[in-house]
Parts: C-alpha cells; structure tokens; sequence
C-alpha cells in the first residue's frame, strides 16, 4: 500500500491487505488490537485529482472496489466486532456525489466520525482542494466507542512530511 501507517501504543496483530492485487499499490494496513474487539484499517484511496469523464469514473470505482475489499475483511474476521476505516480517501463524500465510496462502508454499519464531531463541516485537510478529503469511519460494538475526530489545523503542511493535515481519531475501549 502506498503511504499508509497504523501506530498503536498497545500492539496487536498486523497484516496487509492487497486484494488481488488489482488496486495496486493502493491497498491498506490493518490492525486487529489484543482481544480482537477492534480492527483498525489505514487507507490511501485512488485519486482523481485533475481526471476527467471515464479516468474519473475508474478511480471512482477502484476506491468503491477497495471499500467492498475492505468491508469483505471485516466480515471475514468475525470475532473483530468494532471497525475504524481512516486515512486519505481522496474525495470528500458531501462533494463528490458521483462516488459511492462511502455508501459502501454506511452499508456496513460503518459512519462517519467527520460527521459526527463537526456538524456545520470540518475544516480542510488537503489546503488546495479547500475540503476534508481525510476521513474516518467507525462501526461501534459492545465496549468500544468513538469519543473524537479531530482535524489538526495547526499543523504545518510542508509537502515533505505531508502535503495534508493529520487528523486525530479516539476511540475508548472498555
């Protein structure tokens, strides 16, 4: 996959998921945190950045392909019950109408915290496109829930770090 990570202070077991190899090298990093309650998956989606007509719509269906692929993971590893999706996705749901990245994962009980945690709409995370295009979607299960998303405003953006701002997703387990 390319330029996605997973931090964790309390380990867990890692694995990368590249489905079939078909959205190479967009794939995504997955951590399932000791005791199985929740699987954290890092994502970098195809973008369509400057694509037009049919290289719009390709990516546009690659991004929901991977978001089947990654839904098809969640459902395999059954004993994971809550589920955080986060990372660039390249579009920003409430513009891009025309994507259904993101109704894909709303199917899977998957929401978004963006959302959730700003409801007159979050500040930019990629400053050029003036929109979040840095999301994150939970699935909540017994003991464990979402209590923040933030998007770091006051990070700088040098294009050598990260041409992004980062956000910042709590989740509190019990």
């Amino acid at each position: 996959p390319q330029n996605v990570a997973v931090a964790s202070r309390v380990g867990g077991t890692f694995s990368v998921l590249t489905p079939r190899r078909r959205y190479a090298p967009r794939g995504a990093v997955a951590l399932t945190l000791p005791g199985g309650k929740l699987t954290v998956l890092s994502v970098h989606l195809k973008s369509s950045r400057g694509a037009r007509g049919y290289a719009d719509c390709r990516n546009a269906a690659r991004r929901e392909g991977l978001a089947r692929a990654l839904v098809g993971h969640l459902h395999a590893t059954r004993k994971t019950r809550a589920a955080l999706i986060t990372g660039d996705f390249n579009f920003d749901p409430l513009v891009s109408l025309h994507d259904r990245t993101d109704d894909q994962l709303r199917r899977a009980g998957l929401r978004s915290l963006r959302q959730r945690f700003y409801p007159r709409g979050a500040p930019p995370t990629y400053p050029s496109f003036r929109s979040t295009i840095d999301l994150a979607f939970f699935r909540p299960a017994a003991g464990v829930r979402a209590t923040g998303f933030r998007v770091v405003t006051q990070a700088k953006v040098d294009n050598w770090t990260s041409d992004h701002v980062p956000v910042v997703t709590t989740i509190r387990l019990r």
